[in-house]
C-alpha cells in the first residue's frame, strides 16, 4: 500500500494522466483517505492502490509539421542508401524554400525506379503515425 508520498515519482500527482506497461490508460486520482486510484479512459473501471512500477506518465508529443516533413526526409534518404543511392543532401543543406515549400521534400525526386511507390507509401505511413501529434 503506497501512504509515504515521498516514495512516489515526482509525476504521481492527483490528476495525472498514465499508461501501464500493456497500453492501458488512466487518470490518477487520490480518494479522501489518501488511497490512490486509476481511473481507466476506455472504461468505467479502476485501479485500487496501483504501483508506480507498473504505471508511467503518458507522454503526448507536440510535433510540427516541418518536423514531419524532415522524417519523410530522412526516411525517404535511408531508403534510398539502402538501395545503393549516393550523394543526398542531409537535411540542413537542403535549401529552405524546399524545406517549407508546398510539396514535400524527398531525398531525390521521385523517379519511375520501381521505388517511388514505396517512397510514397512510406512517407504517407510517417504522415498517419505522427498526424495525432501535430500541434495545429
Amino acid at each position: 500500500m503506497l501512504t509515504a508520498d515521498a516514495a512516489l515519482p515526482d509525476w504521481w500527482t492527483d490528476g495525472a494522466s498514465v499508461v501501464s506497461r500493456d497500453g492501458t490508460k488512466g487518470k490518477l486520482s487520490r480518494t479522501q483517505d489518501g488511497t490512490w486510484l486509476v481511473n481507466l479512459t476506455a472504461s468505467n473501471g479502476y485501479i485500487v492502490q496501483p504501483s508506480p512500477r507498473d504505471w508511467t506518465q503518458e507522454f503526448r508529443p507536440e510535433i510540427t509539421r516541418m518536423q514531419v516533413r524532415r522524417m519523410v526526409y530522412e526516411a525517404d534518404k535511408a531508403l534510398l542508401q539502402c538501395f545503393g543511392r549516393g550523394g543526398l543532401l542531409d537535411w540542413s543543406s537542403v535549401p529552405e524554400a524546399r524545406r517549407v515549400g508546398p510539396e514535400q521534400p524527398y531525398a531525390m525526386p521521385l523517379a519511375d525506379d520501381g521505388l517511388g511507390p514505396l517512397r510514397e507509401r512510406l512517407a504517407y505511413a510517417i504522415g498517419l503515425v505522427f498526424a495525432e501529434y501535430l500541434d495545429g
